[in-house]
């Protein structure tokens, strides 16, 4: 048979692994290799210990909520009729408001934040597990562990040429939609998600607090002058905007975008109803997750006085001067 001289010349190399026609590779047991029997002990044993650890878990479980894990999963996985009902009727008192003269300051938010209701500092005896608290004292709880006002920067995230413009933000999502289904049910009674297509009725993708997140636009953050436009034009729940904050060029953008178009003007008056609003500067270099506006002392005006005027004709609101910072209000 004719061979590839290739081949034979790898065939024909000396080495010390190369076999000999007939012979098969020869393996030395280590002298202190463990024996299969040794093997299936040590994993059964490993088994054992695993097993062994998960009972104290179980029984340490039981001890502390006095039923099984299994059993509580089971309960706590969906709510009763009754407790739903009791969840929707009940308000907590203290609750924000949102008030005409509300501004979107940090040092004002702060203040509607504050709930008035008062827990007694003496050392309790017993300790009550919180799935057995009464439903109304829950709610407060989760009601608290809401973040308040947020400063929700408004990106848009598809290209240009997309039919269905996607509009995000990096504010922090409330994590009590995201812990069980009763914070959840109490969360959604303050927050919805907003600002989805209206073209094609979807629904949005930011989760918004109408009477007390503020909705900001940053020249930083629009693809084009006419971006804030498309938003106010495209998106569904633009009266959901009662706090809006533009920085100056924002601003500028929102004017010539509009032009004289008096049709948009008019439509754009009807569908908003903005109660607080506040030209800033836009802050380039700050983390999108933790903003905060504060009041300027001295106001700057970071756009002329024809602009201002246009832009308080076109929202219904008249225009305040603040800062934006980085971290929590």
């Amino acid at each position: 048979m004719a061979t590839f001289g290739r081949t034979s010349g790898l065939r024909s190399r000396a080495s010390p692994w190369a076999l000999t026609q007939g012979s098969s590779p020869q393996f030395t047991k280590p002298e202190n290799a463990p024996t299969k029997a040794e093997n299936e002990s040590k994993t059964k044993n490993k088994s054992n210990n695993i097993k062994h650890k998960d009972r104290q878990l179980r029984d340490l479980f039981e001890e502390l909520f006095g039923e099984s894990e299994d059993t509580e999963k089971s309960k706590s996985r969906y709510l009763t009729r009754e407790e739903q009902l009791r969840i929707n009727e009940f308000t907590p008192e203290g609750m924000p408001e949102n008030k005409e003269n509300f501004q979107p300051f940090a040092h004002t938010t702060v203040k509607s934040m504050s709930y008035p209701w008062q827990f007694g500092r003496r050392k309790g005896t017993t300790f009550t597990l919180f799935p057995k608290l009464p439903i109304e004292l829950r709610t407060m709880i989760w009601t608290l562990s809401l973040p308040g006002s947020r400063v929700v920067e408004i990106k848009r995230t598809r290209n240009d040429d997309d039919a269905s413009p996607d509009y995000r933000s990096a504010a922090i999502v409330p994590v009590a939609l995201h812990v069980s289904q009763e914070s959840r049910t109490i969360a959604q009674k303050h927050y919805s998600l907003s600002f989805g297509p209206s073209i094609f009725e979807h629904a949005g993708k930011i989760w918004f607090d109408k009477n007390i997140d503020v909705l900001f636009f940053s020249c930083r953050r629009l693809s084009h002058h006419s971006e804030i436009t498309r938003f106010l034009m495209w998106a569904c729940d633009i009266d959901k905007i009662q706090h809006l904050v533009m920085c100056g060029a924002a601003c500028e953008y929102l004017v010539a975008s509009l032009g004289d178009n008096q049709i948009l003007v008019e439509r754009l008056k009807k569908n908003m109803k903005v109660q607080s609003l506040v030209c800033t500067s836009h802050g380039t270099s700050l983390s999108r997750k933790n903003l905060r506006i504060e009041s300027l002392k001295t106001p700057i005006e970071f756009i002329s006085e024809e602009v201002g005027q246009k832009v308080e004709s076109m929202l219904g609101a008249k225009i305040k001067y603040g800062i934006t910072k980085s971290g929590r209000w």
